[in-house]
């Protein structure tokens, strides 16, 4: 009788060690680290700001399965609103090498790499030179949506949109759509 309690508790405490084990190594794991476009950033993160100049690891994204809010900045306009230039900058030249700096940069045009993030419930795409919202087609739980200062004319993707709760785009998109939108419920928010 003592010999079986005794393996019996031996056994307990090997399942605990190897259930210990397990949860270790399974939590060690579910956050790994993904170098993006020259930046880190763990799996875990529930939001994100990518200044993207290149779209270096950005196929690694698919992996952020528990992220939520993703804000992608144009690396120009993050390098323009970064610099804080006084009158000395002006008189050493400094203002210059800026402008060039701003007006070298590429702008972000291709978000295809968006699409698997079908977990996004904030986007905020502004200021990227992105046409149409086709990467956004199964992002059925987006619930905030930034497209200011973009080149997207059709708003008529977000019409299907059920998740859909607040919009911010350019008052020039101002018409049927939008008031279809708010029709539904958004909160739609113009920018000049």
């Amino acid at each position: 009788m003592k010999k079986r309690a005794i393996e019996a508790v031996g056994l307990l405490i090997m399942l605990i060690l190897l259930f210990g084990g397990v949860n270790f190594l399974l939590g060690g794991v579910s956050d790994i680290t993904y170098r993006i476009d020259g930046e880190y950033f763990s799996t875990g993160e529930r939001e994100l700001t990518l200044c993207l100049m290149t779209e270096e690891g950005t196929e690694s994204l698919i992996e952020f399965t528990r992220l939520e809010t993703l804000k992608i900045i144009p690396y120009k306009y993050a390098a323009a609103e970064s610099m804080e230039l006084g009158d000395e900058a002006y008189d050493t030249g400094l203002h210059r090498k800026a402008e060039d700096v701003y007006s070298d940069c590429t702008d972000l045009e291709d978000l295809s790499f968006l699409a698997p993030l079908t977990a996004l419930k904030n986007l905020d795409i502004s200021y990227c030179k992105v046409k149409d919202l086709s990467f956004a087609a199964n992002m059925n739980v987006l619930e905030s949506l930034d497209i200011s200062h973009t080149e997207i004319t059709d708003l008529s993707p977000l019409v299907e949109m059920d998740s859909l709760r607040e919009l911010t785009v350019g008052e020039e998109l101002s018409g049927d759509v939008t008031d279809r939108l708010t029709e539904k419920g958004v909160k739609v928010t113009f920018v000049k």
